[in-house]
């Protein structure tokens, strides 16, 4: 196998890649999306933990001074109608953010618990439900002559955070970056998709894989060429990409103080350092498994498909820790999974050496296995001309 020959292939594909405007373009308008995709969160974020943000709730009777106060606290407006039918159709309208049909003594709720927006606001009106209803039992036990502190503090409790160290406490501002941060990862996932269906199964769709065969060249030196070619080019976006996605952070971190108020985002030499390795393990990876996935297609589309496997997988870590599952010994071994769970640790201030030992070490047994793979496949008839 002669480097000579590798870097050969290497260039030929560079070369490729920067001449399809329409791929380019894909990659470059996939890495500026960082910073759209961070704003939009922070301002969608802000926007439901405002103080100022007043929601509207539709009733169907007549809201009382008393529960009108606990209104005011949680940031309600009321606006009463008729029928369930009007409320109905002043929430399909937009008047309304949700409503309560009260009935005799009994409260339904009514509201979109599939929208996180939704799902907030009718927390606050289950709030003041239960304030109410609390306001109304102390009234009832102090007409009865019972002290109600007597009946409701029974026990007494003081919540204390577990890990005092960990300043991390605003569930809104930590989304955004748990989010943020592994979407880095999803890119690189994209740009591999991009490059790998046009290397492996668009070239042979062409016809150019055949005439490349009948040069002096090895099916390794091929191999080597085209991975190469993927991985530095996946590593080169996913670089620019965590530059713009931080930056983007920064900004929005220093902006929006109040959202981020209990939130430390530090940037250091050494996480910088650390997500480059992460990042150069990860465009190792996608980019075999992507060559391995796209070889044995026939057509461009078909290797379009089997590749979209890849952005799937990649958008698991970000989503993850929003339902507080944590990096822990299964997840460091599985590929990419482990690399957005550790990266999640890293601007987290978690970091757990032993896992990132472990995700390190898998890593590259996964690339060995991988482009072992990889050069079985390009010795078969079957993969190189689509028998």
């Amino acid at each position: 196998m002669k480097f000579r020959n590798i870097f050969l292939i290497l260039k030929k594909e560079i070369r490729g890649i920067l001449r399809d405007k329409k791929s380019l373009t894909k990659m470059i308008g996939l890495i500026f999306i960082a910073p759209i995709f961070v704003f939009i969160m922070t301002f969608l974020f802000n926007s439901m933990m405002s103080d100022d943000n007043t929601n509207v709730m539709g009733v169907n009777y007549d809201i009382n001074m008393n529960e009108q106060s606990i209104l005011s606290e949680l940031n309600f407006e009321t606006k009463k109608y008729n029928s369930k039918e009007e409320l109905d159709e002043a929430y399909k309208n937009g008047e309304i953010d949700l409503y309560i049909l009260k009935t005799d003594n009994k409260y339904d709720l009514y509201a979109d618990t599939l929208n996180m927006s939704s799902t907030t606001v009718g927390q606050s009106a289950i709030a003041y439900l239960e304030n109410y209803n609390r306001f109304l039992s102390e009234n009832y036990l102090i007409s009865e002559d019972i002290e109600p502190e007597d009946v409701y503090n029974i026990i007494n409790y003081e919540i204390h955070e577990i890990n005092e160290e960990n300043t991390n406490s605003n569930y809104y501002a930590n989304s955004i970056i748990q989010i943020s941060i592994p979407y880095i990862i999803l890119i690189l996932a994209s740009i591999v998709m991009i490059c790998t269906g046009d290397l492996t199964a668009g070239e042979k769709e062409r016809g150019t894989l055949e005439t490349l065969l009948t040069f002096p060249l090895k099916s390794e030196e091929i191999i080597f060429g085209k991975y190469l070619a993927i991985f530095l080019t996946s590593l080169v976006g996913s670089f620019v990409c965590f530059a713009i996605c931080i930056a983007s952070l920064k900004i929005v971190t220093m902006n929006f103080t109040e959202l981020f108020e209990n939130v430390v985002f530090s940037i250091t030499f050494g996480k910088i350092l650390l997500t480059l390795v992460i990042l150069l393990c990860s465009a190792l990876i996608l980019s075999g498994i992507g060559i391995a996935l796209a070889s044995n297609a026939k057509s461009y589309k078909e290797a379009d498909s089997s590749l979209a496997s890849l952005n799937f997988i990649s958008m698991i870590p970000m989503f993850l820790p929003m339902f507080g599952v944590k990096t822990n010994l299964i997840l460091t071994f599985i590929p990419v999974i482990s690399q957005g769970m550790i990266l999640n640790d890293i601007y987290s201030s978690n970091i757990n050496i032993t896992y990132l030992i472990i995700m390190f070490v898998s890593s590259i047994i996964y690339i060995v296995v991988l482009i072992m793979l990889i050069s079985k496949q390009y010795k078969s008839e079957k993969v190189l001309f689509s028998l």
